[in-house]
């Protein structure tokens, strides 16, 4: 897990503010691929406590906090998964939190293992 600093609306740039965004663009969808759907479902249903609707035959949307999205360069080989006309690249997935350490017991409590905190300074 990843420790951030600027937890704090305040401290990302003023484009980044949530209550600065407006326009057209309303929100994101994002896809992620697993060999194990049905258990990653279950892990952001059951363990995150994400809220969902099924769109048909048990395909679950979930409903996410708010969110910022990071585009990264890819250096030197790199994982691709067709997404059918499209070429997409590896996901890394964060989730951010008020209180780390109390989210981490959550966690735990759910018998979920965390990776040792890095301060990202």
């Amino acid at each position: 897990m990843r420790e951030s600093a600027g937890n704090n609306n305040d401290d990302y740039p003023t484009f980044c503010r949530t209550d600065r965004l407006a326009g057209m663009i309303t929100g994101a969808h994002i896809l992620f691929y697993s060999k194990n759907a049905e258990a990653d479902r279950a892990f952001f249903r059951d363990v995150l406590g994400f809220k969902s609707v099924d769109a048909g035959e048990g395909w679950l949307i979930f409903a996410l906090p708010p969110a910022e999205a990071g585009i990264h360069p890819v250096e030197g080989e790199s994982r691709q998964q067709s997404g059918g006309a499209h070429s997409l690249m590896g996901t890394e997935f964060y989730l951010m939190c008020d209180d780390l350490k109390a989210e981490i017991k959550k966690l735990q409590a759910k018998k979920i293992s965390c990776s040792p905190v890095e301060n990202a300074g």
